[in-house]
């Protein structure tokens, strides 16, 4: 299996979650896996501009050319993305939220109905499998989480993805790890 993780935390991540995301990633390896991990405290990924180019002028790459195109690049080449971010103010943090808007040139600009809603027609025939870790501040209400939680189902959906899982304030990177392989 490969495992992309997109590390985004606001405004920088903490040692600790950089020395939680190399556990988990040794611990992949060791399971036989490969995994790829993108911090996006250390990339520089411009916010989508809704421009179209992605879908009119370069169909399905985006015209911005920063370091979003290597994970544009890596996510269809995933079996899943794990998104590792935290909640300020209560929803995801706005890098993952850039990320997220910058998969976009994924899709088609074609809308078809399904299940009732509006939904862009699949680019490729096949996409990864999507989960999320919260870490959630002590401050934080369910209702957060709630709302962060649906927020991720409802990308996954979109983008044509199963979601897997939300894993919240995991202690051990073997919880996670239990995660995917129970999902």
């Amino acid at each position: 299996m490969e495992i992309t993780i997109i590390i985004g935390f606001s405004p920088e991540t903490p040692a600790e979650i950089e020395v939680f995301c190399a556990k988990f990633e040794k611990i992949v390896i060791a399971s036989g896996h490969q995994t790829v991990v993108f911090n996006l405290a250390k990339m520089h990924i411009k916010p989508c501009s809704g421009c179209w180019s992605c879908w009119v002028k370069t169909p399905g790459l985006c015209g911005t050319h920063d370091d979003a195109e290597l994970i544009l690049k890596r996510y269809l080449h995933s079996d899943l993305v794990l998104f590792f971010t935290n909640l300020p103010a209560g929803f995801i943090s706005s890098s993952t939220k850039k990320i997220i808007d910058k998969l976009i040139p994924h899709y088609h600009p074609y809308i078809f109905i399904k299940e009732g809603e509006m939904d862009h027609l699949p680019r490729y025939d096949r996409y990864p499998d999507l989960a999320s870790i919260f870490i959630q501040p002590e401050n934080a209400d369910e209702l957060d989480l709630q709302i962060s939680d649906d927020y991720m189902r409802r990308v996954a959906s979109q983008f044509h993805s199963n979601y897997k899982f939300t894993c919240i304030n995991p202690k051990t990177a073997e919880e996670v790890y239990h995660e995917i392989t129970n999902s």
